[in-house]
């Protein structure tokens, strides 16, 4: 139920500015824009971790910057900003050595280059994300790394491969 997310995220974010928690604040904000992403409203989505992204580097906390960052390369707009964001998280995390995280950011590169239908790059960053996610154990970044791949072998016209990749998401 989205809209009670919604409507529960606005309580908590009332109360966390009551409080003065920016860190909370930022935190609602994030979430509220993964919702947002849910129902497939981009551009409400972008404002919400727009704001997250800046409160969260006026309080310096790189890791939730990185997430930031993650988050607005979920769908697709301005490729060019998007693929500075995902940089700038892939750099964070590498950092951090969140080597989750990093899987995450090289599948969403992957989409952010699938989106501006550069294939050949979008593959070279899902085979990132793919070997740090195999290494991990972490199935539901290979959902997300399956689909992808899927998503670039169609646009080369490379059927079979593209339908092993979905194939791979039931077994």
């Amino acid at each position: 139920d989205y809209r009670q997310s919604i409507s529960l995220n606005e309580k908590a974010t009332a109360i966390f500015k009551a409080i003065g928690d920016s860190a909370q604040i930022a935190a609602c904000y994030n979430t509220k824009g993964i919702v947002h992403t849910y129902l497939n409203e981009f551009t409400i989505a972008e404002q919400f971790f727009q704001q997250a992204l800046s409160i969260n580097r006026s309080l310096k906390n790189i890791k939730k910057i990185a997430a930031n960052l993650n988050n607005l390369c979920l769908y697709e707009g301005n490729t060019l900003e998007k693929l500075e964001f995902i940089k700038e998280a892939i750099a964070i995390n590498k950092n951090l050595n969140s080597t989750w995280s990093l899987a995450e950011n090289y599948n969403n590169m992957g989409k952010q280059y699938y989106y501006a239908k550069d294939y050949p790059k979008a593959l070279e960053a899902l085979q990132k994300a793919q070997e740090i996610a195999i290494s991990l154990g972490a199935k539901d970044l290979m959902c997300d790394n399956y689909e992808y791949f899927s998503w670039c072998y169609a646009k080369l016209g490379k059927y079979q491969k593209a339908y092993n990749y979905l194939q791979q998401l039931t077994t």
